[in-house]
This record gives C-alpha cells, structure tokens and sequence, in this order.
C-alpha cells in the first residue's frame, strides 16, 4: 500500500471563519530571520503540521497576556496568521496566510509561545480589497512596518469578514502572489530579496493528516511507500531563470525508512512540482526518526549580479545559504510490527507444543508453549527498538 495524497480533497473556496469563531490574530513581520523562516514554514508546510510562534511581552496583548499566564486560555480558539510589511507602492500592508487551530499557548518569562495546527489558506474575497481596512475595524494597534509598539498577538473582536479559505494549490498560489506584493526589492531595505521562491508540500492522506494534526507527527504504516508533493512558485519576474535560484533539501534519520527517489527539489523555473518517495523497512516495533525540509537559497559572485540574465553560472560561483529548516517527527510501525511479532512468537509455541496423552488438552500442556510465546514476542518487540 502507498500512504499517498489524497486526491479526493475538494477544491472549493469557503468562507474562512464562522460568527461563532473565537480568533486569535498571529501576526509577524519580515524584520528577522526567524521570523522569516516562520513565515516560509506556514505558507509551505502541509495541513496540520505544527509550528510555533514566539512573541515578546511588549507585542502581546494585555488581555491575552493575562489569560496565557493564568493557563485560563481554552483550545478552542482559531488562529489567523498574517504578516505585515510594505507594498510595492510603499504604504503598508497586512496579507492573511493562513487559518490554524491553536493547539497550544503559554508565558514562559517574558516570552509568550503559540503552538498551532496550520489549516487552509485565507485571501481577501474580492481582489481589490485591502485586509488591513478590514482587520483594523476589529483589532488595535496593528503592526504597519513602521510601528515598534504594535500589538502582533491578539484577540479579535469579532471573526474578520471578506476572508476566503482553500486548501488546495490554488489557494497556496494565491497566497504566494500576495506575499511577494510585500516581499518586494523596493519596499524596504531589509526586504531585498529575501525569499526568492516558496514551496508548498501537498496534503497527505487523511490517516497521515490525522496524525499530524493531533501531534505534530508523520506517522507510516511498516511497508508503506510515503510520497510527498511539492509545488515551487518563484518570484515574479520579467526575466529567464537560467540558473537555480535555490531547492529544497530533504534529510532522512530513520533505521527504517529510506528514500526511494531524489531527495532534493530544484528550483530553476518559475513554477514546478515533484514527487519525493520513501519506503519502509520490515519491523517488530515501531520506530522513531525524524524528517527535515532544508529551504536553502543561492548567492552568486557579485561579477554575476543577475543570476536570473545571465550567462549559465558553474556551482563553484554560488554560496549556499539554509533560509528555513523545519523537523517532522516520523514514526514508522503501526498494527503490523506487533501482527509480525506475535506470529513469529505464535510459530515457536506451536513447535514446542505436545499433548499430555493423544487427542487430550490440558492446561498443563500450554504452560511451556506460553512460556515460549511470551519470551519470543518480547524478544522480537524489545530487543529491536531504536529510536
């Protein structure tokens, strides 16, 4: 069996919240590093993937600020992350990226941590309208690139209006296009350039998302083949993309799964997708490991100023730079160690096993096979762990 995506996901666009939704807003911005590498990870990762934003006292909300430290904070909270930046005009911008579950939240000193399961995408309904005029009717202070003091966690008062969701590739690929609107060369001087493409990684199969949503983990059943999807989009531009602007490495630490395929995606188009495949080994137990998405980007000699014009460029000009690295949990196993392990314990009590006088059984008969049994199982279960 292939643990392969579904492709039976509806495509429609929805409305992305309810009246009745409590919604936390889990803004950020593209001043710092991590931040960035928060932003990359939340628009590329798949549905219920867990990520975590770190927020200090000042840019906290009091309010919420209170409840976080109180532990009164109820999980039934929907987040809605968004970054802020400058336009292409210069004048500043919001744009949604995506709806969440807050999975968790707590103070820890100064610093407040939001854990949260990422959903489906969020856009404006209409093209032309601007998120920020709508979101400042319901929230206070909000962050406008220029404003140090700004409030970037907070309640809002109302669930925002205007808001579509989908958690397909379409929806993925339109927020790819408004993020660029404010990750621009000319907004900002901090801005230049910083992420040169996105990556989107297609949703798994219910049975994996389930899993992801509830721990934060990729869970494999022993023998299947795990395949992931991944989309790139690049920055707009009017140029040919002649040599890569970047890939995306994937790192495998399992003693049960490896690759079955590359285990790098190239970027060197302005719209691509691939198919990175793993395969599982026979187990007796579960075992654990993780999964890393390496996001690293291309700088070229400043005798090359234009990767994207110029002549083909050998990988001896280029630096290497890792811009995000996200970990996945993977666990391999599942039902079918403990079927293999018992049958194999079952297979050596059946061969010590006799009968007392023929065509009689006794209780004492099973006591030598059941010995056997139990030692066997747990040798096979036990003896073979390696996390």
């Amino acid at each position: 069996m292939n643990a392969t995506y579904n492709n039976t996901v509806p495509s429609r666009t929805n409305s992305a919240y309810n009246s009745e939704d409590k919604i936390i807003l889990c803004a950020t911005s593209l001043h710092h590093r991590r931040y960035l590498e928060d932003i990359i990870h939340v628009i590329g990762l798949p549905i219920g993937a867990h990520v975590r934003l770190r927020y200090r006292k000042p840019y906290v909300e009091q309010a919420y600020w209170d409840m976080l430290n109180a532990g009164t904070l109820s999980n039934n909270f929907k987040a809605l992350v968004a970054v802020s930046g400058l336009n292409s005009q210069g004048a500043p911008s919001i744009i949604p990226l995506r709806k969440g579950s807050i999975v968790s939240a707590r103070c820890d000193g100064d610093l407040a941590t939001v854990d949260i399961s990422i959903e489906e995408y969020i856009f404006t309904t209409s093209p032309g309208s601007r998120f920020l005029d709508s979101l400042s009717v319901i929230a206070k202070n909000l962050p406008n690139a220029k404003n140090n003091t700004a409030l970037y966690l907070q309640p809002l008062s109302t669930p925002p209006k205007g808001l579509s969701a989908n958690s397909t590739v379409k929806g993925w690929e339109k927020v790819a296009a408004a993020f660029f609107e404010i990750d621009n060369p000319t907004s900002d001087k901090h801005t230049d350039s910083l992420v040169p493409f996105l990556f989107h990684i297609r949703k798994p199969s219910d049975t994996v998302t389930k899993k992801l949503k509830k721990l934060g983990q990729l869970f494999i059943k022993m023998g299947d083949k795990f395949d992931m999807e991944f989309h790139t989009i690049a920055r707009p531009t009017t140029n040919a993309i002649r040599n890569p602007l970047g890939e995306i490495v994937v790192d495998l630490s399992h003693p049960a799964a490896s690759f079955i395929s590359s285990r790098r995606v190239r970027v060197d188009s302005s719209r691509d997708v691939k198919t990175l495949g793993l395969t599982t080994t026979p187990l007796f137990s579960n075992a654990d490991g993780h999964l890393s998405i390496r996001t690293n980007i291309f700088q070229y000699d400043k005798s090359d100023p234009t990767s994207v014009s110029e002549s083909l460029i050998p990988a001896s000009k280029r630096i290497e730079l890792t811009l995000a690295r996200y970990d996945f949990p993977l666990r391999v196993g599942g039902i079918r160690p403990v079927l293999a392990s018992a049958l194999i314990a079952g297979a050596a009590a059946l061969s010590v096993y006799k009968f007392t006088t023929q065509g009689e059984l006794k209780g004492q008969d099973a006591v030598i096979p059941a010995v056997i049994f139990i030692l066997t199982f747990c040798g096979l279960t036990l003896g073979i762990i390696k996390k």
